[in-house]
């Protein structure tokens, strides 16, 4: 069936039709009569596929349906609606299950309400609803946000999050454990938003190097003159493999610059203004293992300030461990790795080894600032730093070395 459209004065007063759309049918039914207007609108079989191709973006698939009434009288707008979006599947997610959403809205009184649900997410809970000021006229057509009225969106996430992670652009991580997001936005022409976000036993990162299971407990919350993040993580276990984190060596790579080009500073918007009270809290159960190093660590690091200029204070502190050296085993004693909360975030470190024999004690430390560490060698009684460390090395003194290990020696 065609469309016809009717125009007075070159104002649409009458549209109807039945079109043949992407394997589907859209169609049209609009009056308009003095101050009184209609509008109907009904889409069935719409093929998502074939309008993704025509919007050259290939590999989503799907059917999308809807109904819609609306009438106009005396200025006054009141319209409801159906959206149903079934079997929606992207090449890209080839592991996710086929989503089905259904949207269905209410508009009266110049606020449309909407409340939607999902199929095919397998989460325990999903759930968003809306209700915004809108301006709507159907005499003459036209439909806006309005900033003046209040505005009230929440949304709630519950479930496994291994169940929604393949739908993330994260292929290198993997995260799995129950999660659940709480979030409401409101305002009067200034918006205020309200996000919790609670996890338990969640595996933060799995890879080959680092694997952390977490919980979690922290919210934003905010306005149009800056917003706040509160809350902390507390990690339940952590392993850093640094066998599998560190290569054996580092490239070099030849940079060249260009003397003639000139760099133009790049313009960007003003950072919207976040101000910080987070916490990391290890309580133990924090392993870093690999290259002679099996340790266990645990702490609690605040994190103050702003997204911008973070700072961080606190100490991860080692509760045991042992560091394999030229054949020899050093008990870490009285460890740490401390930040004092100034702008840069370059920690303190302050870890100490003990080696002991039978008439001697030996202390290695690596003092400093981690950019620019220093390695201190000590013993009790205390000898000279060549004598010690023949003594670790060889298990004798300096005076009884051979040429090849006095060698070795004076390259250690």
């Amino acid at each position: 069936e065609p469309l016809r459209v009717a125009l007075q004065n070159g104002e649409p007063r009458e549209a109807s039709g039945k079109l043949a759309v992407a394997n589907g049918t859209v169609t049209l039914d609009y009056t308009h009569t003095g101050k009184t207007a209609g509008l109907t609108l009904d889409l069935a079989g719409i093929d998502l596929a074939k309008l993704a191709a025509v919007a050259e973006q290939p590999g989503l698939t799907g059917k999308v349906g809807m109904n819609l009434a609306a009438k106009e009288a005396a200025g006054k707008v009141t319209a409801t609606m159906e959206l149903a979006m079934t079997g929606l599947r992207s090449e890209d997610f080839p592991s996710i299950d086929p989503i089905s959403i259904r949207l269905s809205g209410d508009l009266k009184d110049n606020r449309l309400k909407l409340k939607s649900d999902f199929d095919g997410i397998d989460l325990e809970r999903t759930a968003l609803n809306a209700d915004i000021p809108v301006t709507v006229s159907l005499t003459a057509p036209s439909a806006s946000l309005a900033s003046d009225g209040p505005l009230d969106v929440t949304a709630v996430l519950v479930g496994d999050l291994g169940r929604i992670w393949p739908l993330l652009p994260l292929p290198e991580h993997q995260m799995t454990g129950r999660f659940e997001i709480d979030a409401t936005a409101r305002g009067s022409g200034k918006p205020v938003f309200d996000v919790a976000f609670t996890m338990n036993g969640v595996k933060l990162v799995h890879r080959d190097d680092i694997e952390v299971l977490a919980s979690a407990d922290i919210k934003a919350t905010g306005d149009e003159a800056g917003g706040k993040i509160s809350g902390g993580l507390t990690v339940n276990r952590a392993e850093l493999n640094l066998n599998a984190a560190l290569p054996p060596s580092v490239a070099s790579v030849e940079v060249e610059n260009d003397p003639g080009r000139k760099e133009e500073p790049a313009e960007t918007a003003p950072a919207y203004p976040m101000t910080l009270d987070l916490y990391l809290d290890v309580p133990g159960q924090a392993f870093v293992r690999g290259r002679g190093l099996d340790s266990e660590w645990a702490g609690r690091l605040d994190v103050k300030g702003t997204a911008d200029q973070p700072i961080v204070t606190g100490s991860l502190n080692a509760v045991r461990g042992q560091l394999d050296l030229v054949g020899k085993s050093f008990d870490i004693k009285s460890s740490s790795v401390s930040f004092g909360g100034g702008v840069s975030l370059d920690p303190k470190l302050n870890i100490a080894g003990v080696h002991t024999t039978d008439d001697l004690t030996v202390t290695a430390e690596v003092v400093g600032v981690a950019s620019k560490p220093e390695i201190r060698l000590s013993s009790v009684p205390a000898l000279p730093r060549d004598e010690v460390l023949s003594r670790v090395l060889f298990g004798t003194g300096k005076g009884n070395l051979g040429p090849l290990e006095a060698a070795q020696l004076a390259a250690a």
